[in-house]
Protein backbone atom coordinates (compact mmCIF):
# COMPACT_ATOMS: atom_id res chain seq x y z
CA UNK A 1 0.00 0.00 0.00
CA UNK A 2 1.51 3.28 -1.03
CA UNK A 3 2.07 6.05 1.99
CA UNK A 4 1.26 9.24 1.61
CA UNK A 5 3.82 11.13 2.79
CA UNK A 6 1.69 14.66 3.82
CA UNK A 7 -0.88 13.51 6.15
CA UNK A 8 1.48 10.78 7.45
CA UNK A 9 4.32 13.88 8.90
CA UNK A 10 1.26 15.99 10.43
CA UNK A 11 -0.27 13.60 12.44
CA UNK A 12 3.19 11.85 13.47
CA UNK A 13 3.93 15.31 15.05
CA UNK A 14 0.39 15.77 16.36
CA UNK A 15 0.40 11.86 17.92
CA UNK A 16 3.75 12.11 19.34
CA UNK A 17 4.57 13.01 22.49
CA UNK A 18 8.15 14.04 23.94
CA UNK A 19 8.41 11.45 26.79
CA UNK A 20 11.73 12.19 28.53
CA UNK A 21 12.65 9.50 30.64
CA UNK A 22 15.65 10.34 33.42
CA UNK A 23 17.66 7.79 34.97
CA UNK A 24 17.17 7.48 38.72
CA UNK A 25 18.28 5.36 41.44
CA UNK A 26 14.87 3.46 41.43
CA UNK A 27 15.77 1.89 38.17
CA UNK A 28 16.61 -1.94 37.13
CA UNK A 29 19.61 -1.24 35.36
CA UNK A 30 21.34 0.03 38.66
CA UNK A 31 21.57 -3.83 40.32
CA UNK A 32 22.52 -4.67 36.71
CA UNK A 33 26.50 -6.34 37.05
CA UNK A 34 28.52 -8.14 34.09
CA UNK A 35 30.43 -11.27 33.87
CA UNK A 36 33.21 -8.91 32.72
CA UNK A 37 32.89 -6.70 35.33
CA UNK A 38 32.87 -3.60 32.81
CA UNK A 39 31.58 -0.32 34.57
CA UNK A 40 29.49 2.67 32.97
CA UNK A 41 29.23 6.12 34.15
CA UNK A 42 25.24 5.92 33.73
CA UNK A 43 22.09 3.54 32.91
CA UNK A 44 18.87 3.63 31.84
CA UNK A 45 16.04 1.44 31.90
CA UNK A 46 14.72 1.94 27.82
CA UNK A 47 11.09 1.80 27.86
CA UNK A 48 9.74 -1.10 25.85
CA UNK A 49 11.19 -4.35 25.52
CA UNK A 50 12.45 -4.96 28.56
CA UNK A 51 15.90 -3.19 27.57
CA UNK A 52 18.41 -1.44 28.92
CA UNK A 53 21.50 1.16 28.33
CA UNK A 54 24.72 1.96 30.47
CA UNK A 55 26.64 4.05 29.25
CA UNK A 56 30.05 6.27 29.17
CA UNK A 57 30.66 9.32 26.90
CA UNK A 58 34.22 10.24 26.57
CA UNK A 59 34.82 13.92 25.85
CA UNK A 60 38.75 13.28 25.17
CA UNK A 61 38.12 11.36 22.34
CA UNK A 62 34.15 12.10 21.90
CA UNK A 63 33.64 8.00 22.21
CA UNK A 64 30.86 6.57 23.94
CA UNK A 65 31.10 2.60 25.22
CA UNK A 66 27.70 1.21 26.15
CA UNK A 67 26.44 -2.29 27.46
CA UNK A 68 22.79 -2.94 25.73
CA UNK A 69 21.49 -5.28 27.96
CA UNK A 70 17.92 -7.15 26.28
CA UNK A 71 16.23 -10.80 25.84
CA UNK A 72 15.97 -11.92 22.94
CA UNK A 73 12.02 -12.49 21.87
CA UNK A 74 12.61 -16.19 21.90
CA UNK A 75 15.09 -17.92 23.22
CA UNK A 76 16.89 -18.85 19.76
CA UNK A 77 16.13 -15.02 19.04
CA UNK A 78 18.31 -11.89 18.84
CA UNK A 79 18.66 -8.37 20.40
CA UNK A 80 19.98 -5.61 18.73
CA UNK A 81 20.87 -1.95 19.21
CA UNK A 82 22.10 1.21 17.18
CA UNK A 83 22.72 4.37 16.22
CA UNK A 84 20.89 6.43 13.64
CA UNK A 85 22.86 9.65 12.34
CA UNK A 86 20.51 10.17 9.59
CA UNK A 87 17.06 9.83 11.02
CA UNK A 88 14.73 8.50 13.77
CA UNK A 89 13.85 4.86 12.86
CA UNK A 90 15.66 1.69 12.09
CA UNK A 91 16.50 2.92 8.22
CA UNK A 92 19.98 4.54 8.14
CA UNK A 93 20.58 2.81 11.68
CA UNK A 94 24.05 1.80 12.38
CA UNK A 95 23.61 -1.41 14.25
CA UNK A 96 24.90 -4.11 16.80
CA UNK A 97 23.23 -7.46 16.67
CA UNK A 98 24.08 -10.12 18.65
CA UNK A 99 22.82 -13.82 19.30
CA UNK A 100 23.36 -17.06 20.94
CA UNK A 101 25.49 -19.74 18.92
CA UNK A 102 25.76 -22.93 20.41
CA UNK A 103 27.69 -22.12 23.86
CA UNK A 104 28.81 -18.94 22.61
CA UNK A 105 27.40 -15.29 21.77
CA UNK A 106 28.24 -13.39 18.52
CA UNK A 107 27.94 -9.91 17.91
CA UNK A 108 28.17 -8.47 14.50
CA UNK A 109 27.69 -5.18 12.42
CA UNK A 110 25.23 -4.09 10.27
CA UNK A 111 24.35 -1.23 8.38
CA UNK A 112 20.66 -0.83 7.75
CA UNK A 113 19.71 0.86 4.37
CA UNK A 114 16.77 -0.88 3.38
CA UNK A 115 13.46 -3.30 5.10
CA UNK A 116 15.27 -6.62 2.99
CA UNK A 117 17.42 -9.25 4.44
CA UNK A 118 20.29 -7.46 6.44
CA UNK A 119 23.99 -8.54 5.77
CA UNK A 120 26.90 -7.77 7.93
CA UNK A 121 28.86 -4.43 7.16
CA UNK A 122 31.27 -2.48 8.25
CA UNK A 123 29.24 0.99 10.11
CA UNK A 124 29.95 4.78 9.07
CA UNK A 125 31.90 5.59 12.03
CA UNK A 126 34.65 3.30 14.24
CA UNK A 127 34.44 0.43 16.51
CA UNK A 128 36.49 -1.08 19.05
CA UNK A 129 36.11 -2.86 21.64
CA UNK A 130 32.89 -4.96 20.39
CA UNK A 131 31.92 -8.07 22.26
CA UNK A 132 28.87 -9.76 23.68
CA UNK A 133 27.92 -12.40 26.60
CA UNK A 134 24.68 -13.99 28.22
CA UNK A 135 23.58 -13.71 31.64
CA UNK A 136 20.57 -15.60 32.66
CA UNK A 137 17.47 -14.95 30.04
CA UNK A 138 19.47 -11.51 28.84
CA UNK A 139 22.16 -10.91 25.96
CA UNK A 140 24.64 -8.06 26.52
CA UNK A 141 26.36 -6.14 23.58
CA UNK A 142 29.34 -4.03 24.71
CA UNK A 143 30.97 -1.28 21.89
CA UNK A 144 32.95 1.68 22.08
CA UNK A 145 31.62 3.89 19.30
CA UNK A 146 33.36 7.09 17.88
CA UNK A 147 30.85 9.96 17.41
CA UNK A 148 31.54 13.68 15.95
CA UNK A 149 33.68 15.81 18.21
CA UNK A 150 31.93 17.30 20.51
CA UNK A 151 28.99 15.37 20.21
CA UNK A 152 25.91 15.53 23.10
CA UNK A 153 23.41 13.16 21.65
CA UNK A 154 22.63 10.46 19.25
CA UNK A 155 19.57 8.65 17.93
CA UNK A 156 19.11 5.45 19.44
CA UNK A 157 17.32 2.28 18.29
CA UNK A 158 16.66 -1.13 19.66
CA UNK A 159 14.74 -4.10 19.03
CA UNK A 160 14.55 -8.15 19.90
CA UNK A 161 13.91 -10.79 17.13
CA UNK A 162 12.60 -14.25 18.02
CA UNK A 163 14.35 -16.77 15.31
CA UNK A 164 17.83 -16.43 12.89
CA UNK A 165 18.50 -18.26 9.18
CA UNK A 166 21.70 -19.27 9.29
CA UNK A 167 23.11 -17.25 11.38
CA UNK A 168 20.80 -14.09 9.63
CA UNK A 169 18.37 -11.98 11.97
CA UNK A 170 15.13 -12.94 10.96
CA UNK A 171 12.44 -9.69 10.94
CA UNK A 172 11.14 -9.06 14.27
CA UNK A 173 7.51 -8.72 15.35
CA UNK A 174 5.65 -5.63 14.65
CA UNK A 175 4.01 -5.18 17.89
CA UNK A 176 3.65 -1.82 18.92
CA UNK A 177 6.50 -2.32 21.82
CA UNK A 178 8.83 -2.97 18.67
CA UNK A 179 7.68 0.01 17.01
CA UNK A 180 8.51 2.01 19.10
CA UNK A 181 11.68 1.25 20.36
CA UNK A 182 14.06 4.46 19.49
CA UNK A 183 14.67 7.06 21.31
CA UNK A 184 17.25 10.05 21.65
CA UNK A 185 19.74 9.76 23.91
CA UNK A 186 21.83 12.84 25.31
CA UNK A 187 25.06 12.30 27.46
CA UNK A 188 27.25 13.57 29.73
CA UNK A 189 30.91 13.84 29.49
CA UNK A 190 32.84 11.73 31.76
CA UNK A 191 36.89 10.56 31.96
CA UNK A 192 36.52 7.59 33.66
CA UNK A 193 33.91 5.24 34.58
CA UNK A 194 32.20 5.61 37.85
CA UNK A 195 32.52 3.26 40.26
CA UNK A 196 28.94 1.44 39.89
CA UNK A 197 27.42 0.55 36.91
CA UNK A 198 24.11 3.18 37.70
CA UNK A 199 23.82 6.59 37.42
CA UNK A 200 25.88 9.40 39.88
CA UNK A 201 23.81 11.96 41.16
CA UNK A 202 23.83 15.02 39.50
CA UNK A 203 23.76 13.32 35.83
CA UNK A 204 21.81 14.31 33.09
CA UNK A 205 21.82 11.33 30.91
CA UNK A 206 18.12 11.45 29.12
CA UNK A 207 16.19 10.22 26.19
CA UNK A 208 13.40 10.97 24.14
CA UNK A 209 11.41 7.67 23.54
CA UNK A 210 10.28 8.51 20.90
CA UNK A 211 13.05 10.37 19.52
CA UNK A 212 13.11 14.33 17.91
CA UNK A 213 11.01 14.30 14.75
CA UNK A 214 13.12 15.22 11.56
CA UNK A 215 12.25 18.15 10.14
CA UNK A 216 10.86 18.15 6.78
CA UNK A 217 8.33 20.80 5.29
CA UNK A 218 6.44 19.18 2.75
CA UNK A 219 4.92 21.90 1.00
CA UNK A 220 1.00 21.66 1.14
CA UNK A 221 -0.89 19.93 3.33
CA UNK A 222 1.66 19.98 5.95
CA UNK A 223 1.72 23.68 6.38
CA UNK A 224 -2.01 24.15 6.07
CA UNK A 225 -2.63 21.60 8.64
CA UNK A 226 0.04 22.90 11.10
CA UNK A 227 -1.12 26.37 10.82
CA UNK A 228 -4.75 25.39 11.70
CA UNK A 229 -3.56 23.81 14.65
CA UNK A 230 -1.03 25.79 16.62
CA UNK A 231 -1.21 27.20 19.34
CA UNK A 232 -0.75 31.32 19.75
CA UNK A 233 2.30 32.77 21.37
CA UNK A 234 4.11 35.58 21.32
CA UNK A 235 7.70 35.56 19.97
CA UNK A 236 10.73 34.82 22.44
CA UNK A 237 13.05 37.16 20.21
CA UNK A 238 11.59 40.84 21.71
CA UNK A 239 13.33 43.29 19.37
CA UNK A 240 11.60 41.25 16.21
CA UNK A 241 8.00 41.69 15.91
CA UNK A 242 7.44 38.27 15.03
CA UNK A 243 4.37 37.88 16.52
CA UNK A 244 1.32 36.23 15.25
CA UNK A 245 -1.83 34.53 15.71
CA UNK A 246 -0.90 31.15 13.61
CA UNK A 247 2.42 29.59 14.56
CA UNK A 248 4.28 26.30 13.90
CA UNK A 249 6.45 25.43 17.23
CA UNK A 250 8.94 22.43 17.55
CA UNK A 251 7.53 20.11 15.35
CA UNK A 252 9.19 21.86 12.53
CA UNK A 253 12.84 21.06 14.63
CA UNK A 254 15.59 18.69 12.64
CA UNK A 255 16.59 16.13 14.99
CA UNK A 256 20.56 17.13 15.34
CA UNK A 257 19.43 20.18 16.20
CA UNK A 258 17.30 21.77 19.62
CA UNK A 259 16.66 25.09 19.11
CA UNK A 260 13.43 27.61 19.36
CA UNK A 261 11.83 27.68 16.14
CA UNK A 262 9.02 30.00 15.07
CA UNK A 263 7.60 29.84 11.63
CA UNK A 264 4.75 32.53 10.88
CA UNK A 265 2.83 31.43 8.20
CA UNK A 266 1.59 34.41 5.58
CA UNK A 267 -1.35 32.11 2.86
CA UNK A 268 -1.58 35.39 1.18
CA UNK A 269 1.63 35.27 -0.92
CA UNK A 270 2.37 31.70 -0.19
CA UNK A 271 5.33 32.95 2.56
CA UNK A 272 7.00 31.65 5.55
CA UNK A 273 8.66 33.82 7.88
CA UNK A 274 11.18 32.33 10.34
CA UNK A 275 13.03 33.58 13.04
CA UNK A 276 15.79 30.45 13.61
CA UNK A 277 17.51 30.80 17.62
CA UNK A 278 19.90 28.09 18.47
CA UNK A 279 23.43 27.93 20.29
CA UNK A 280 26.40 26.73 18.73
CA UNK A 281 28.38 23.76 19.51
CA UNK A 282 31.82 26.50 19.90
CA UNK A 283 31.91 29.67 19.80
CA UNK A 284 33.05 29.83 16.71
CA UNK A 285 30.74 27.10 15.41
CA UNK A 286 27.72 27.55 13.24
CA UNK A 287 23.83 26.89 13.48
CA UNK A 288 21.95 25.97 10.35
CA UNK A 289 18.08 25.62 9.51
CA UNK A 290 16.46 23.89 6.58
CA UNK A 291 13.86 22.85 4.80
CA UNK A 292 13.43 19.60 2.82
CA UNK A 293 10.72 19.98 -0.37
CA UNK A 294 11.68 16.57 -1.51
CA UNK A 295 12.28 14.35 1.48
CA UNK A 296 12.65 13.73 5.18
CA UNK A 297 16.49 13.44 5.63
CA UNK A 298 19.63 15.31 4.92
CA UNK A 299 20.10 15.15 1.11
CA UNK A 300 17.48 17.73 -0.84
CA UNK A 301 17.72 20.30 2.09
CA UNK A 302 17.32 24.01 1.34
CA UNK A 303 19.72 25.27 4.27
CA UNK A 304 20.64 28.44 5.72
CA UNK A 305 23.59 28.46 7.76
CA UNK A 306 24.74 31.28 10.26
CA UNK A 307 28.32 31.92 11.49
CA UNK A 308 30.41 34.36 12.71
CA UNK A 309 32.54 36.26 10.16
CA UNK A 310 35.65 38.25 12.03
CA UNK A 311 33.10 38.79 14.71
CA UNK A 312 30.03 39.57 12.74
CA UNK A 313 27.17 36.97 12.35
CA UNK A 314 26.60 36.74 9.01
CA UNK A 315 24.05 33.71 6.84
CA UNK A 316 24.53 32.00 3.68
CA UNK A 317 22.51 29.30 1.69
CA UNK A 318 23.72 25.90 0.97
CA UNK A 319 21.72 23.39 -1.29
CA UNK A 320 22.37 19.72 0.11
CA UNK A 321 22.87 17.83 -2.58
CA UNK A 322 24.75 14.71 -0.71
CA UNK A 323 26.36 13.85 2.05
CA UNK A 324 29.72 14.86 1.61
CA UNK A 325 30.92 18.39 1.63
CA UNK A 326 28.65 21.20 1.17
CA UNK A 327 28.77 24.64 -0.88
CA UNK A 328 27.40 27.30 -0.63
CA UNK A 329 24.49 28.10 -3.41
CA UNK A 330 21.32 29.45 -4.87
CA UNK A 331 18.32 26.95 -3.35
CA UNK A 332 15.60 26.19 -5.06
CA UNK A 333 12.64 28.76 -3.76
CA UNK A 334 13.39 32.05 -3.21
CA UNK A 335 14.21 33.60 -0.26
CA UNK A 336 14.59 37.02 0.90
CA UNK A 337 14.95 39.62 4.25
CA UNK A 338 18.02 36.73 5.03
CA UNK A 339 19.70 38.46 8.20
CA UNK A 340 21.89 37.00 11.83
CA UNK A 341 21.98 38.04 14.75
CA UNK A 342 23.92 37.34 17.90
CA UNK A 343 21.54 36.90 21.20
CA UNK A 344 23.84 36.27 24.31
CA UNK A 345 25.52 32.94 23.50
CA UNK A 346 22.75 32.35 20.70
CA UNK A 347 22.65 32.89 16.73
CA UNK A 348 19.77 34.25 15.20
CA UNK A 349 18.65 33.27 11.60
CA UNK A 350 15.88 35.43 10.24
CA UNK A 351 14.30 34.54 6.81
CA UNK A 352 11.20 34.32 4.75
CA UNK A 353 10.74 31.59 1.83
CA UNK A 354 8.80 31.34 -0.87
CA UNK A 355 6.70 28.50 -0.64
CA UNK A 356 5.19 27.31 -4.12
CA UNK A 357 1.71 26.01 -4.69
CA UNK A 358 0.01 25.35 -7.95
CA UNK A 359 -1.46 27.94 -9.34
CA UNK A 360 -4.42 26.15 -10.31
CA UNK A 361 -4.64 23.31 -8.41
CA UNK A 362 -6.33 20.20 -9.57
CA UNK A 363 -7.86 19.59 -6.24
CA UNK A 364 -10.19 22.34 -6.48
CA UNK A 365 -11.95 21.03 -9.02
CA UNK A 366 -14.01 18.12 -7.55
CA UNK A 367 -17.62 18.34 -6.59
CA UNK A 368 -18.79 15.57 -4.23
CA UNK A 369 -22.41 14.29 -4.57
CA UNK A 370 -22.82 15.22 -0.97
CA UNK A 371 -22.17 18.54 -1.73
CA UNK A 372 -19.24 18.62 1.09
CA UNK A 373 -17.33 21.32 1.39
CA UNK A 374 -13.94 21.54 2.54
CA UNK A 375 -11.42 24.40 3.92
CA UNK A 376 -8.28 23.42 2.35
CA UNK A 377 -7.56 20.50 -0.29
CA UNK A 378 -3.88 19.64 -1.28
CA UNK A 379 -2.79 17.55 -4.42
CA UNK A 380 -0.83 14.82 -3.45
CA UNK A 381 2.85 13.91 -4.86
CA UNK A 382 2.28 10.93 -6.22
CA UNK A 383 -0.54 8.60 -7.57
CA UNK A 384 -2.36 11.17 -9.45
CA UNK A 385 -4.24 11.96 -5.49
CA UNK A 386 -6.20 14.25 -3.96
CA UNK A 387 -6.93 15.25 -0.38
CA UNK A 388 -9.57 17.64 0.59
CA UNK A 389 -9.74 18.97 4.23
CA UNK A 390 -11.39 20.87 7.38
CA UNK A 391 -9.73 20.65 10.90
CA UNK A 392 -12.33 21.81 13.55
CA UNK A 393 -10.45 22.83 16.90
CA UNK A 394 -13.80 22.55 18.35
CA UNK A 395 -13.79 19.16 18.53
CA UNK A 396 -10.26 17.80 17.48
CA UNK A 397 -11.49 16.29 14.49
CA UNK A 398 -10.93 16.45 10.89
CA UNK A 399 -12.52 15.60 8.24
CA UNK A 400 -11.14 14.81 4.63
CA UNK A 401 -12.11 13.29 1.25
CA UNK A 402 -9.17 11.38 -0.19
CA UNK A 403 -9.39 11.29 -3.84
CA UNK A 404 -7.66 8.69 -6.66
CA UNK A 405 -7.84 5.95 -9.12
CA UNK A 406 -7.80 2.35 -8.48
CA UNK A 407 -4.30 1.01 -10.62
CA UNK A 408 -7.17 -1.22 -11.92
CA UNK A 409 -10.39 -1.57 -12.97
CA UNK A 410 -11.20 -4.15 -10.14
CA UNK A 411 -9.21 -2.56 -8.00
CA UNK A 412 -8.77 -0.48 -4.25
CA UNK A 413 -7.85 3.40 -3.42
CA UNK A 414 -6.68 3.73 0.13
CA UNK A 415 -5.43 6.96 2.62
CA UNK A 416 -4.17 6.57 5.88
CA UNK A 417 -2.82 7.88 9.12
CA UNK A 418 -0.21 6.66 11.08
CA UNK A 419 0.62 6.94 14.26
CA UNK A 420 3.93 5.42 15.22
CA UNK A 421 6.37 5.99 12.40
CA UNK A 422 6.44 7.74 8.90
CA UNK A 423 5.84 4.28 6.48
CA UNK A 424 2.95 1.52 5.97
CA UNK A 425 3.81 -0.74 9.37
CA UNK A 426 1.43 1.03 11.96
CA UNK A 427 -0.91 2.78 9.77
CA UNK A 428 -4.39 3.29 10.16
CA UNK A 429 -5.94 2.86 6.97
CA UNK A 430 -9.28 3.33 5.38
CA UNK A 431 -9.50 1.61 2.24
CA UNK A 432 -12.56 1.86 -0.13
CA UNK A 433 -13.65 -0.30 -3.35
CA UNK A 434 -16.60 -1.62 -4.93
CA UNK A 435 -18.18 -4.55 -3.13
CA UNK A 436 -19.60 -7.65 -5.60
CA UNK A 437 -22.66 -6.20 -5.49
CA UNK A 438 -21.30 -2.90 -7.35
CA UNK A 439 -21.83 0.20 -4.74
CA UNK A 440 -18.50 1.84 -3.30
CA UNK A 441 -17.89 0.80 -0.01
CA UNK A 442 -15.01 1.84 2.34
CA UNK A 443 -13.29 -0.14 5.22
CA UNK A 444 -10.72 0.40 8.27
CA UNK A 445 -7.65 -1.17 8.76
CA UNK A 446 -4.48 -1.72 11.36
CA UNK A 447 -1.54 -2.26 9.11
CA UNK A 448 0.93 -3.79 11.44
CA UNK A 449 2.63 -6.27 8.95
CA UNK A 450 3.19 -6.61 5.60
CA UNK A 451 1.91 -10.30 5.12
CA UNK A 452 -1.54 -10.01 6.34
CA UNK A 453 -3.48 -7.05 6.04
CA UNK A 454 -7.16 -7.09 7.95
CA UNK A 455 -10.12 -5.71 8.62
CA UNK A 456 -10.21 -3.97 12.23
CA UNK A 457 -10.69 -1.15 14.53
CA UNK A 458 -8.05 1.80 13.99
CA UNK A 459 -6.34 3.59 17.00
CA UNK A 460 -8.47 6.61 17.00
CA UNK A 461 -11.77 7.02 16.63
CA UNK A 462 -13.55 7.42 12.89
CA UNK A 463 -17.15 8.55 11.71
CA UNK A 464 -19.28 9.15 8.71
CA UNK A 465 -16.98 6.60 6.55
CA UNK A 466 -18.59 6.40 2.71
CA UNK A 467 -17.35 6.38 -0.62
CA UNK A 468 -18.47 6.91 -4.24
CA UNK A 469 -17.20 6.90 -7.48
CA UNK A 470 -16.89 9.20 -10.03
CA UNK A 471 -15.52 8.33 -13.75
CA UNK A 472 -13.46 6.00 -12.56
CA UNK A 473 -11.94 8.18 -9.32
CA UNK A 474 -12.50 6.76 -5.96
CA UNK A 475 -13.17 8.81 -3.20
CA UNK A 476 -13.14 8.41 0.36
CA UNK A 477 -14.82 10.39 2.92
CA UNK A 478 -14.40 10.05 6.68
CA UNK A 479 -13.87 12.11 10.46
CA UNK A 480 -11.17 11.41 12.71
CA UNK A 481 -10.76 12.30 16.00
CA UNK A 482 -7.35 13.42 16.49
CA UNK A 483 -5.61 14.78 20.26
CA UNK A 484 -6.87 17.75 21.28
CA UNK A 485 -3.16 18.78 21.65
Amino acid sequence: MASVSFPNLFLISLFSAALLFTPSNSQKCTSQKFKSNKLFANCTDLPVLNSYLHFTYNSSNSSLSIAFVAPPAKPEGWIGWGINPTGTGMLGSQAFVAFKANSSVIVNTYNISSYTTPWTSNLSFGVWDLSSESDDNNIVIFATVKLPDHAKSVNQVWQVGSSLTGGIPNRHDLAEANLQSKGFLEFVAASAPAPAPGPSANQSGSFNAIGKLDFTLLVGLFVLLALLISPSFSSPVPHRNLQTKKLLETALISHNWTPTCIIPITPLNSSLSIAYVATPAKPDGWVAWAINPSSSGMVGAQALLAFKSKGAPVVKTYPISAYGPIKEGKLSFDVWDLSAESLDDNMVIFASVKVYEKANKTCSSPKFTGNDLYAHCVDLPTLTSYLHFSYNSSNSTLSIAFLASPSSSGGWVSWAINPTGTGMFGAQALVGYKDSAGPMTVKTYNVSSAASVVQSKLAFDVWDEQAEEDNGVMRIFAKIKVPAD
